[in-house]
């Protein structure tokens, strides 16, 4: 994977601060990131080069919903070097 896509990918994607549990992550030096999208929330950290996710859903997620969402990550992780599990 070329390292401007890598660097494109580590960016915010919007302006609103990622906020867990009272933690700004988009302004903490930490290396580990949190981010909620709809049901489903993201766990991601990069050491050593390993891209690794996690990922989990929230309470009244659709039953329907997580199946396709589990595809869409492992779709993604076999065509990219990330790694993702669910929490």
């Amino acid at each position: 994977m070329y390292a401007n896509t890598v660097s494109t990918m580590m960016m915010p994607r919007c302006g609103v601060a990622n906020i867990t549990n009272g933690t700004n992550w988009m302004s903490s030096r930490k290396k580990k990131h949190h981010h909620r999208h709809g049901s489903f929330y993201t766990h991601y950290s990069f050491s050593n080069g390993n891209l690794k996710w996690t990922y989990g859903f929230l309470p009244g997620t659709p039953a329907k919903a997580m199946n396709p969402i589990a595809n869409a990550f492992q779709t993604w992780a076999s065509n990219t070097q990330f790694a993702f599990s669910q929490a």
